[in-house]
């Protein structure tokens, strides 16, 4: 999209190629992971969890998240990554700049 009349979206594009997006779905009953997906901005396929070992699991989103250096996702910072830490302190996804605007749509600062 570096057309010159698009360059919003090229810089856009160049920022996305640097970002994880993740998303939890959490049980309501016993506030545990359930599922969860990872996904990467040309990156062909995604990370997603749905059942087995969650271990195992975090460890293969942790890889899939690794090249990336910012990680989002709506309510990202109140909610996902509390999660992620309480079922894995060590991932190194959680080390990552999260981007500002990545709380709630109503928090957002974009």
């Amino acid at each position: 999209m570096e057309d010159g009349v698009h360059p919003r979206a090229a810089r856009a594009d160049t920022l996305l190629k640097r970002c994880v997006s993740i998303d939890l779905e959490i049980d309501p009953k016993t506030n545990r992971l359930q599922s969860f997906a990872g996904v990467r901005q040309g990156v062909e396929g995604s990370f997603v969890f749905k059942r087995g070992n969650l271990v195992e699991a975090l460890d293969g989103l942790d890889r899939f998240s690794d090249p990336a250096e910012f990680a989002l996702g709506h309510n990202f910072i109140s909610f996902d990554a509390r999660h992620l830490e309480a079922a894995s302190r060590d991932l190194r996804l959680l080390k990552n700049e999260v981007l500002p605007g990545n709380r709630t749509l109503t928090e957002a600062t974009i």
